[in-house]
């Protein structure tokens, strides 16, 4: 069982122990470079506090997901974009809505995609949609894309979910990756 919150806990306490600067509600704010134009730390700013601060790093990783071409161009002005943000949601049902194997089940959508139905937690997480984001916003999950993908697993289950079957459903941003060169 995947659980995304535990295994960014586990990476942040296992760097942590190896001697890496750990935080939370921290945002790069600016690439900082030596006189050859070498990145040699990050300006930070503690998005709770206000206060700012600099981070050396022999190695700086831009682990920042959909937000990466932002941070890339802190370094590089210039630099292409090379990701498009995707929202996508995910829905909690039941557990009787898992395939009776146990193993999850992947169909096709009526768009081409496929949608996935996984035991999860003792329920089945039901997902997700795919919706390519024009600028980075704060995403929730819609009651339409709840109904969207319920309606796409409907004619895969004998019993298929309502709205009403929903325990839980969230939204996400996904960093789609693209080549510079040939658009999206």
């Amino acid at each position: 069982q995947m659980d995304d919150a535990r295994l960014a806990l586990a990476l942040a306490l296992t760097a942590a122990s190896h001697g890496a600067d750990v935080a939370n509600y921290v945002s790069v704010k600016d690439i900082l470079k030596d006189e050859n134009g070498r990145a040699t730390g990050v300006l930070v700013k503690d998005e709770l506090s206000g206060e700012t601060w600099s981070i050396s790093a022999r190695v700086i990783i831009n682990a920042t997901g959909a937000y990466s071409d932002g941070v890339r161009k802190m370094s590089n002005k210039n630099a292409e974009n090379i990701i498009v943000p995707s929202s996508g949601i995910h829905v909690v049902v039941p557990e009787l809505f898992s395939p009776s194997h146990k193993n999850g089940l992947v169909v096709p959508s009526s768009d081409g995609r496929v949608i996935f139905l996984i035991p999860w937690q003792g329920k089945t997480l039901v997902g997700t949609t795919d919706t390519k984001m024009e600028a980075m916003r704060e995403v929730r999950a819609s009651a339409e894309e709840v109904e969207q993908v319920l309606a796409e697993v409907a004619p895969f289950l004998s019993v298929p979910p309502t709205p009403q079957d929903v325990c839980a459903a969230w939204a996400g941003v996904r960093p789609l990756a693209r080549h510079p060169a040939k658009g999206d």
